[in-house]
């Protein structure tokens, strides 16, 4: 390899480097935006009730199979109502649709209940 081809390919590296710092910088920037969108309105009207409900009984740690027997549904229910609140709360997990609900006031703690 020359050396011009070694400046090229370091180039295309610092490049590519860029390009994905740059594309972190938006899904954090679209993450901020959503979670500014939630946090104005102060709860979340898109989520449908059973959605609520299912997120309430997420956080006060109920499993899937807890939560179907509680609410009377299949465990398959449940898994299709997280898999909605996950993608309208854009949540990586239960956890985290948890903590982007309660950290926007879309759920509260009730301890010992």
């Amino acid at each position: 390899m020359n050396e011009e081809t070694g400046t090229d390919l370091r180039s295309i590296g610092a490049n590519a480097v860029a390009v994905h710092e740059v594309a972190a910088e938006r899904r954090i920037g679209a993450r901020r935006l959503i979670e500014d969108a939630i946090a104005s309105r102060g709860d979340l009207p898109w989520l449908s009730l059973r959605e609520r409900d299912v997120l309430n009984l997420v956080a006060r740690g109920l499993s899937d199979k807890e939560i179907a027997t509680q609410m009377g549904v299949s465990t398959a229910t449940v898994n299709t109502h997280l898999r909605h609140v996950y993608a309208k709360l854009r949540a990586n997990n239960r956890a985290h649709a948890v903590a982007i609900a309660l950290r926007y006031g879309v759920l509260t703690l009730q301890l010992g209940s």
